[in-house]
């Protein structure tokens, strides 16, 4: 992936802005950020887009040492918040 992963999900969500990504966002929002992320392979973006997206969509301060465990936790975390 040759841009940073945040921007990826925002430009392919129709988010106007990263910030749309934070969890306040809408229901259908979060939805669409949730099936965007589960079509993205672990390995096409380093651990430190994985750490800094689960920081910045959860709003918790989070470190992982395996790319697919943070993409797990944003991906709980937009489950369990999604309407």
């Amino acid at each position: 992936m040759h841009v940073e992963l945040l921007e990826y999900i925002a430009a392919n969500t129709s988010s106007e802005y990263i910030s749309d990504l934070r969890s306040s966002y809408s229901c259908l929002k979060k939805r669409a950020v949730l099936r965007c992320i589960s079509r993205i392979d672990p390995e096409e973006c380093s651990l430190r887009e994985w750490n800094n997206a689960a920081n910045y969509i959860t709003g918790q301060h989070v470190h992982f040492q395996c790319r697919s465990d943070a993409k797990a936790f944003i991906l709980e975390h937009l489950d369990q918040s999604t309407c």
